[in-house]
């Protein structure tokens, strides 16, 4: 397990906006890794003019294996009258990379259907954090959006840089130009030069 650090920077946000961004992002986040099935032990948010950003202890640092049962057509579908595979068998199985002998006959409540069960083997947590991260940039809303240069998404205001550390590596993910790194910044005038941040423990 290690701790996850993820810190939107950007031009400053108006306060009211704040609070309700905060909560956005903390349930963004836990409604991703719950599905897919990442444990973790606690979320602490922060806001500020200039940042949105989110502290997750102890995330899980891989998926857990786990079996897929996928449910195809009814029996009645998959197979002729001389019991060879119709164009629905071959064609769920071929859409899961299987074979119609790979299929079994299972009983449901709506009678018998073809059932593919597999295992599936967890993913580690730091490949499927870019996608998970980006997604959530681009899901926050806000009251007021804008877009600006050639941007295509839409954010509150411009975003300046994007903090992304699980332990110690970075997640880098790349958003309308901007690379995620381990840097954050300070207050525009008083602190305006990059700050290095070894582990998101050390970012308060």
């Amino acid at each position: 397990m290690s701790d996850l650090l993820f810190e939107i920077g950007t031009e400053e946000i108006p306060a009211g906006f704040l609070n309700g961004a905060a909560v956005q992002l903390e349930t963004l986040f836990v409604q991703k890794v719950e599905k897919l099935e990442l444990s973790f032990e606690k979320i602490k948010t922060y806001c500020t003019p200039r940042r949105l950003a989110l502290q997750v202890t102890n995330l899980a640092d891989h998926q857990k294996d786990r079996q897929e049962e996928l449910l195809g057509p009814s029996k009645k579908a998959a197979f002729d009258i001389q019991g060879n595979p119709t164009k629905a068998a071959l064609g769920f199985a071929r859409s899961k990379g299987v074979t119609v002998q790979d299929l079994k006959l299972v009983d449901t409540s709506r009678g018998e259907y073809l059932q593919l069960i597999r295992d599936r083997e967890g993913k580690p947590t730091d490949s499927l954090l870019p996608t998970i991260l980006q997604e959530i940039v681009l899901e926050l809303s806000f009251p007021k959006s804008m877009r600006w240069g050639s941007n295509q998404a839409t954010f509150v205001r411009p975003i300046q840089w994007i903090l992304a550390l699980f332990g110690q590596n970075s997640i880098v993910f790349e958003h309308e130009g901007i690379v995620s790194g381990s840097t954050t910044r300070g207050h525009r005038f008083m602190a305006p030069e990059e700050i290095e941040v070894s582990t998101g423990s050390s970012y308060e």
